[in-house]
């Protein structure tokens, strides 16, 4: 298993910058054997290409994302609708970044379709020298200590108007491995980058194959063009039982903290997926039959119709809602699945037949008499069960996605600081059969 970053939650929870800053006092460990402690002035050099503009030539514009996110165009202007008239060439291979937003990693290497792109005086286009490898330093920014060393070269007093002090940064020490190494470490981390490139394509992949599908339930179910084969004119109220929930006197204490789960719209929107077995408050018989809820069935939909309308999915245990639901019990628990989905694809709709001036809901009438085509028992079951298969593999892919990056991420910093020696066995680092079957 590839090392991970040891961060504390209560680190995470109540951090004092945003997430794209790192302001822990940068602090160098030993000298790894075979590596050199030199300043960042001995491995980048700053470069300058003043251009004169020309008011009718068309020039490519960049601009460096944050939390190193690399350079990318920002399209395509003028030399006359350009307003900062002091601008540079940046060519491929230059490491850019911009002086205001390098406390947030906005930084990268100059791509090749780049090349030639224009930049202001906000920017630092640097070389680096023949100590260090290009394919090295694309990783280099992504190191808790380059990240830090940043935030300490800035100067402010509100982290969203720091501005960068290079001169300064420039002499901050570094360890740095010899370049045959930055070169098998670059190695090792491109093929994770390669990796996540593709689960990161696998999960669009299904994300767009869910997309046509719910558009091709709703096209069907809600507006088509006509009667299907085996598919007949319906509303909700014949395929379930449309349940309200409701809400007992939060004043009082024998009402709460029962062993019955209790559902709110929260508990919703926190989901990960479509599937609830936990809420975060529960409530006791009294509160239950003060509240006028019911306890629904296992296999229910269990649908927010307040403020968070439509929000909605399947209930794996006993509970019950508030008054901010309607509810479908399906005539048949098999078509659970069928209702969640046409639930989500006619989203958009509830939200338009909800009323309200403080929040939008909508009431059991307007759902129980919603008007849709629906096939044959077997058919709903097909349906629900191709979703239900598309969305694991969404869920399933996204898994994978987050452990690669979790992985890449733990080794990177292992790797550029030199706890993890590539000579000790590079093979071994390389992302496994394992951590690729995606690809497959």
């Amino acid at each position: 298993m590839t090392p991970e970053l040891d961060v504390p939650e209560e680190a995470e929870e109540f951090r004092a910058y945003p997430k794209s800053v790192q302001p822990g006092i940068p602090t160098l460990g030993e000298v790894p054997a075979g590596w050199q402690q030199m300043p960042m002035g001995d491995l980048l050099t700053v470069v300058q290409r003043p251009a004169v503009m020309v008011d009718d030539q068309s020039y490519e514009l960049v601009t460096a994302r944050r939390n190193r996110g690399g350079i990318v165009s920002r399209g395509r202007l003028t030399g006359k609708q350009i307003a900062t008239k002091t601008q540079f060439w940046v060519k491929s291979g230059d490491f850019v970044m911009s002086r205001r937003q390098i406390a947030h990693g906005a930084c990268g290497v100059l791509p090749k379709s780049l090349d030639g792109a224009l930049v202001s005086n906000e920017y630092a286009a640097l070389l680096p020298t023949a100590k260090l490898d290009r394919g090295y330093l694309r990783h280099l920014p992504h190191s808790i200590y380059f990240q830090q060393t940043c935030f300490h070269s800035s100067i402010g007093v509100h982290v969203e108007k720091l501005v960068f002090n290079l001169d300064h940064w420039l002499t901050w020490p570094f360890l740095v491995p010899p370049p045959p190494e930055q070169r098998r470490i670059a190695a090792v981390l491109d093929a994770w980058d390669a990796a996540i490139a593709v689960a990161a394509r696998l999960l669009e992949a299904r994300q767009n194959l869910h997309t046509k599908l719910m558009r091709d339930l709703y096209a069907t179910c809600v507006e088509p063009t006509g009667v299907r084969p085996g598919w007949t004119k319906r509303t909700i109220a014949d395929l379930a039982e449309v349940v309200g929930g409701g809400t007992p006197s939060t004043g009082t204490s024998s009402y709460w903290g029962g062993k019955i789960l209790w559902c709110t719209p929260t508990d919703l929107t926190a989901l990960s997926n479509r599937w609830i077995s936990a809420t975060e408050r529960t409530i006791t018989e009294t509160g239950l039959a003060a509240s006028a809820a019911a306890i629904l069935p296992v296999r229910s939909v269990i649908l927010c119709s307040r403020a968070s309308v439509g929000e909605c999915a399947i209930n794996l245990v006993p509970m019950a809602t508030n008054q901010g639901f309607q509810n479908l019990v399906p005539h048949d628990d098999r078509d659970a699945e069928f209702l969640l989905y046409l639930i989500k694809a006619i989203k958009k709709r509830l939200i338009r037949i909800a009323a309200g001036s403080t929040f939008l809901e909508f009431g059991r009438s307007e759902i129980r008499k919603l008007a849709i085509q629906a096939p044959d028992p077997s058919e709903r079951r097909r349906i629900g069960g191709v979703m239900s298969l598309v969305e694991d593999g969404i869920d399933q892919e996204r898994g994978r996605l987050v452990a690669l990056r979790h992985q890449k991420s733990g080794l990177m910093q292992q790797l550029l600081t030199g706890k993890l020696r590539t000579t000790d066995g590079i093979d071994a680092l390389f992302p496994s059969a394992t951590d690729l079957d995606a690809a497959a």
